[in-house]
């Protein structure tokens, strides 16, 4: 019974090890409020999405087009963190979701877009997001 109990307590440090936090701001993301993240967030989002982990928006104001979340992918806003869209249309690819609703020409392109992904966590703490037009 020791021996169960001392492999559960070390299956959970190794859940917990190989899991990180991955700041944006470490991939070259800058929350200056002018600045096009959208290429350093995504990917972090696509790294967290292979290895495990969060991506940890940091304070500050960042500009980004489109996002595609992915399966077991955490987004975390810090408190003073703040997504904010790009005014540029190009920063938006048309994507179109694989069912009709009465509102898919308004999601034809979006800020972040977490289609087919079966686990996809959302923790904002405090934060917003801001969509600019």
């Amino acid at each position: 019974m020791k021996f169960i109990k001392c492999l559960l307590v070390l299956g959970l440090f190794a859940v917990n090890v190989s899991a990180m936090d991955y700041s944006v701001s470490d991939f070259g993301a800058r929350g200056d409020g002018k600045t096009v993240n959208t290429r350093a967030i995504q990917r972090v989002i696509d790294l967290c999405a292979e290895k495990g982990g969060k991506v940890i928006i940091p304070q500050g104001e960042f500009v980004t087009g489109t996002l595609f979340l992915k399966s077991n992918v955490t987004l975390r806003l810090e408190r003073g963190a703040h997504l904010l869209g790009s005014t540029n249309l190009a920063d938006y690819p048309k994507k179109t979701v694989g069912f009709r609703f009465w509102g898919d020409t308004w999601t034809y392109q979006s800020l972040i877009i977490a289609h087919d992904n079966p686990v996809c966590h959302n923790r904002q703490w405090g934060s917003t997001f801001h969509y600019t037009w």
